[in-house]
């Protein structure tokens, strides 16, 4: 028979198992013999230590780091965990629901039929008086309808049923506990409806989207040169005008494989219009288009270099803002005054 207590903190636990041995005497009128725990401080203290020489309890604590001195606790944990995350990621409930979920998991172990005991349930061992109503069970994080009472009504015309979600069954009277996501509440009721198929939680996808980073597709164009301006200003997604002057580096020819990948089938067409390019792939803040479409001359005489191909047909615009500096160092010496190019006028200079 598993008892399932949540603790808030460590120093519940004494309280705890004061209220659960007051449990055990008055149900079964007998005295607890033995306790068997860890080293942890939530066990070995001194209102512990006082209960224990009152009651005659002995207490047995296992080695450091050695669960298997106590097989029955830690097998029993285990067997409660590992019901706990299925039971969760079945209807996709947050993991905040997880004490919920281990109550849950217990009042279903208790009432399932063990070969360790001839295939009895450990409540029937408990207290064969006890039913164990099966047909009663449902699926954890399902959604339920509870009948809201009339009490609660504000008006005829208020719904008499509220979205829940069922995240426990209560001991006794069988009944159940269900969540409701506008109170923030945790109601006991009776009268609902499940649905068993169908989960009360969202998917745990991320609402917010994600940016993936692709490829910029861009509308075929005939072969084009950039071109690259010192004082370079057009209007943000436009193309520069054709009759511009690419900017030249140096006047070393390329090599046939290059000519040849020059005077491959065209990648890029003409756009029908700036505004139907800029609709349908507009750029983000702060680029422009920069192309200039030419047709490709049969003599490349320039080297090809990231500062003359920009990958995507795209630049970032220029930040407005200028600066402007004037540098007068004058020489340190008569030899470097008379070696400059204003010898004359440092000449006149020493001699006035």
């Amino acid at each position: 028979m598993r008892f399932d207590y949540l603790l808030s903190t460590k120093s519940d636990c004494f309280k705890t198992f004061v209220k659960f041995q007051n449990l055990v005497e008055n149900l079964k009128g007998r005295t607890i013999k033995t306790v068997v725990s860890d080293n942890g401080g939530e066990f070995v203290n001194s209102k512990f230590k006082n209960l224990f020489d009152v009651k005659g309890i002995p207490h047995l604590q296992t080695a450091p780091y050695t669960p298997q001195q106590n097989p029955v606790a830690e097998r029993g944990n285990r067997t409660l965990l590992e019901r706990v995350p299925v039971m969760m990621h079945n209807n996709k409930v947050p993991s905040e629901w997880w004490g919920e979920a281990s109550a849950m998991a217990a009042f279903i172990l208790n009432r399932t039929p063990m070969s360790t005991i001839n295939f009895v349930a450990p409540l029937s061992k408990w207290d064969s008086s006890v039913s164990l109503h099966l047909a009663g069970l449902h699926p954890f994080g399902c959604t339920a309808i509870m009948s809201s009472p009339k009490a609660r009504w504000k008006s005829k015309i208020d719904p008499t049923g509220i979205l829940c979600m069922l995240v426990g069954i209560q001991e006794g009277h069988h009944n159940y506990r269900l969540f409701d996501p506008i109170t923030g509440s945790i109601y006991i009721s009776h009268n609902c409806v499940f649905k068993n198929k169908e989960a009360f939680w969202p998917s745990h996808s991320s609402p917010t989207p994600v940016l993936v980073q692709e490829p910029l597709l861009l509308p075929s164009l005939p072969l084009f040169n950039v071109s690259l301006h010192e004082n370079r200003n057009y209007p943000e997604g436009t193309v520069a005008n054709s009759q511009a002057t690419p900017f030249r580096t140096t006047t070393s020819p390329i090599t046939s494989k290059e000519e040849a990948s020059l005077t491959s089938p065209p990648l890029f067409e003409q756009p029908e219009s700036t505004s139907s390019l800029e609709n349908s792939h507009p750029l983000p803040k702060g680029w422009t288009y920069d192309v200039v479409p030419i047709e490709a001359p049969h003599n490349v005489d320039y080297n090809i270099s990231d500062k003359t191909i920009l990958s995507g047909g795209c630049s970032r615009k220029p930040p407005n803002h200028f600066a402007g500096a004037v540098v007068n160092k004058a020489p340190g010496s008569f030899r470097e005054a008379m070696s400059s190019s204003k010898s004359n006028a440092w000449l006149l200079a020493v001699q006035n």
